[in-house]
Formats: C-alpha cells, structure tokens, sequence
C-alpha cells in the first residue's frame, strides 16, 4: 500500500509543477488540494490505524493548518487576502510542530546562531530593491523566527538514528525551511527562475510527507 501511496504522491507532485507553469488556475487548484490532502490523510491514517500521543496530535493539527495554508495560497490569483490567511495558516502550523517538538537545552543553542543568520539575511533582503514585500514584511519576520525555532526544536530532539521518527521530523523541518526560502524568492522577488518553482515543489511535499511518515514510526 506504501507504494501506491508513493505512486499517488509522485504522480500529483508531478502534475501540481505541470499545471504550475501553466498559470494559476481552477484546475491547479484541485490538483494542490489533492497533492497536499496526501500527507493530511497519511497522518490522519496513521492516527486511526496506529493510536496517538499528545506529541502526534499535535503534529496533525500543524499538517491540517499547512494543508489549509496551501488552500490559501492556491486562491491567491482569485482573493488579495488568501496570501495573507495562507501566511497565518502557516504560522498556526509552525506553532503546532514547535509544540509538537518540544524544547531541551540544545533547542535555544541551534536557533541563536540561525536568528543571527536570518539577520544578516534580511538586511541584506532589505537593500535589494527587487525584493517587494507589499506590506507582509514583517508577517514575513515572525514567521521566519517561527520557521526555525520549528526546525531548531527538530533538531535537538534527533537521537541521531537513521529511519526513526525524530529523525524524519528533523529532515523534514530542513525541507520544510529549504522550500520556504525558496518561496520567499518566488513570492517576493522580481526575478523568479523556473528552477526554483521545482525545486521548492519538491522540497516541500517531501518535507510534509517526511513528517507524516514519522507518526508511522513509533
């Protein structure tokens, strides 16, 4: 079943870049429902086939908010406020997967040196002028913090094994961010590159599925 579930996921990732390119539209929309629905119902099969614990609950609800961050976004060439609702939706998740996660003492000592990054980063966004933020920016900042303090918290719950939960829930918080800093140039910059559109699909769904696929592990 695991490989008609890959099969499935592999076909619409693959339609989802297709459609991409043609411009938003109705049809692009069902298929991101679809895409995205895949690692929602994963993990809301898992819950029922497998029992949950209030960690897993958590995470669940943070997959529910993303998939409905992606319903958002996927309404933005229809409604000017879907770019904002999907960048709440999305915040809500992070706030799920940080509690999720959890806190230990290695948390603070990972997400200090990337704030310090995203500083640098950001004011190096803020002197490009072909960066246009069209009010969001400082939604942009919260959310960035929210981003990796979820990946920081991650990270320090990984007991450092290979193909176990804590170890899919770091990888993918790592695509997770990985495709969100793509985003910030598709959304936000003036000259966007076929490539990354790609590349971010991908790191994305695969991030999601990752940690869907970690509440099959136990």
């Amino acid at each position: 079943m695991i490989y008609l579930y890959l099969l499935s996921n592999l076909i619409f990732v693959t339609l989802l870049i297709q459609y991409t390119f043609k411009g938003e539209s109705n049809t692009r929309f069902i298929i991101k429902m679809i895409t995205c629905f895949h690692f929602v119902g994963l993990a809301l099969f898992a819950l029922t086939t497998k029992g949950f614990n209030s960690r897993e609950i958590f995470l669940v609800v943070g997959l529910i908010f993303s998939f409905f961050g992606d319903l958002a976004l996927g309404l933005k060439y229809k409604y000017k406020q879907a770019l904002v609702l999907g960048l709440l939706f999305f915040m809500c998740a992070q706030v799920m997967y940080i509690i999720s996660f959890g806190f230990n003492d290695f948390t603070l000592m990972i997400w200090l040196p990337l704030i310090m990054i995203g500083c640098i980063i950001a004011w190096r966004i803020r002197r490009n002028k072909h960066y246009s933020f069209r009010k969001m920016g400082l939604g942009v900042i919260v959310y960035a913090c929210l981003l990796s303090l979820m990946m920081s918290s991650a990270l320090s719950q990984w007991d450092l094994s290979l193909l176990s939960a804590s170890f899919l829930c770091a990888l993918g918080a790592i695509l997770f961010l990985g495709s969100d800093f793509l985003l910030l140039h598709l959304y936000f910059y003036d000259h966007k590159k076929t490539s990354l559109v790609i590349l971010y699909l991908i790191l994305y769904h695969v991030g999601q599925n990752c940690l869907a696929l970690s509440l099959w592990i136990k």
